[in-house]
């Protein structure tokens, strides 16, 4: 079978709804790469299960962050703040990898 490559953008998982939509993205080959262009979620945990759980179901995920997930990078109690620590980056990353 042929692979295909699928991109998709603000999934923002954080609402049910599209969470529902998203545990249904699959891959028909198993060797489809898919784009996440930005905008996963706005919590961190959010944002690093999606990542881990499209890369189960997809041969390459490439991932570029949106503008919400600078957004993740604060603990929940903490959305006010401007400033940003680099370990949940790191690990932002490192769930795209």
């Amino acid at each position: 079978m042929k692979s295909s490559l699928f991109a998709v953008s603000d999934l923002h998982v954080s609402y049910a709804k599209n969470r529902r939509i998203v545990n249904g993205v699959h891959s028909d080959s198993g060797d489809d790469w898919l784009i996440v262009a930005g905008d996963v979620g706005e919590i961190l945990e959010d944002v690093v299960e999606t990542l881990a759980l499209l890369r189960r179901r997809f041969s390459t995920v490439i991932w570029t962050p949106g503008n919400d997930e600078p957004c993740s990078l604060r603990a929940p109690r903490e959305r006010g703040r401007r400033d940003r620590a680099p370990a949940p980056m790191r690990r932002l990353f490192g769930a795209a990898r």
